[in-house]
């Protein structure tokens, strides 16, 4: 009696696809529109929903053929780059092969997983900042030989930073790679006071007071992280240009270099809203403090009552009612 198993494997298979043709093309309505190669007279969206069908199973085979593989070595990055450029030919929006694909040859292939990322971005209809942050990394980190890398990384990160969805660690990765061609450390802190306050042109207008953090503070560690090194460029600004001064004697010179010192306490006061800062680290200290929490400069104190010696952070000294000066 002959077994029925292989016809029924046949069945199962034909209407998996025919499935996966349907569901594709009911996909496809929902999606941005990408435009498709048909012959002439031919039924597009067919096409379309046939093509998305193929990449499924072209998509299931690469991960089988990518798993047997335990190292990417340049013959096999090969095979690979053919497998995914013609996948993402099969399904131009399946953005997660272009990702995978370019993480996967990247560390053999910069250039070929940047082809495959560029590939991606020109489509011009995948919105993810996922893409470009990863073109911007293997820019930076396989390329960097090449001082022109950084600019292509640069190029890439913008692109990254702009997209509504990113994280903020995407908008850092920017400033980083910008500090890098910066032409001094003012650059440098400009850039983080910008990441800081979201850009505001108002912030210096209201000295810092009531200013909201900015759009990319979405939470207390990315503040965290800004002020920390807005304080600590700041620090090291005014530490460079008082130890210049100390040897200067050119008038014109020393009065930029001091306002060099002006405009740098300008700002991390401002960031601060007004709060005392240290004059070493660049850092808040609290009322009653005479040393700095943070490096031990001795600081100038405040709110502290001059009947009683209590220390307050109100109006008034909540031992003796005496008003404390701010």
């Amino acid at each position: 009696m002959t077994s029925q198993a292989p016809k029924a494997a046949v069945v199962l298979l034909i209407i998996s696809l025919v499935v996966s043709m349907m569901l594709s093309i009911k996909i496809h309505n929902g999606r941005d529109p990408v435009s498709v190669k048909t012959a002439k007279g031919g039924n597009s969206l067919f096409t379309a929903g046939f093509q998305k069908a193929l990449s499924h199973f072209a998509w299931m085979r690469l991960i089988q053929l990518r798993g047997g593989m335990d190292k990417v070595t340049p013959e096999r990055a090969d095979i690979l780059i053919k497998k995914y450029d013609n996948l993402t030919n099969l399904d131009p929006m399946f953005a997660k092969a272009y990702e995978d694909g370019a993480l996967d040859i990247g560390w053999t292939k910069p250039e070929k997983s940047l082809e495959l990322l560029d590939k991606a971005i020109e489509l011009g209809q995948i919105k993810s900042w996922r893409l470009p942050f990863t073109a911007a990394f293997i820019a930076k980190m396989r390329l960097q030989k090449d001082p022109k890398n950084l600019e292509r990384a640069i190029k890439y990160i913008e692109l990254a930073a702009n997209a509504p969805d990113r994280p903020s660690y995407v908008k850092r990765f920017e400033i980083s790679l910008k500090a890098e061609v910066a032409k001094d450390e003012t650059e440098v802190l400009d850039l983080w006071v910008k990441y800081y306050t979201g850009g505001s042109d108002r912030f210096v207008e209201m000295g810092g007071r009531g200013m909201g953090i900015g759009g990319d503070m979405e939470d207390d560690g990315s503040r965290r992280i800004a002020l920390n090194r807005i304080s600590k460029i700041s620090a090291s600004i005014i530490n460079a240009a008082q130890t210049q001064l100390q040897g200067e004697k050119d008038p014109s010179k020393r009065q930029a270099l001091e306002k060099r010192v002006s405009d740098t306490r300008k700002i991390a006061s401002q960031v601060y809203g007004g709060s005392r800062i240290c004059p070493k680290c660049f850092k808040p200290y609290q009322a009653g403090d005479r040393f700095c929490p943070n490096d031990g400069q001795s600081v100038t104190p405040y709110g502290i009552c001059s009947k009683c010696g209590e220390v307050t952070r109100g109006a008034f000294c909540q031992k003796c009612s005496t008003p404390v000066a701010k």
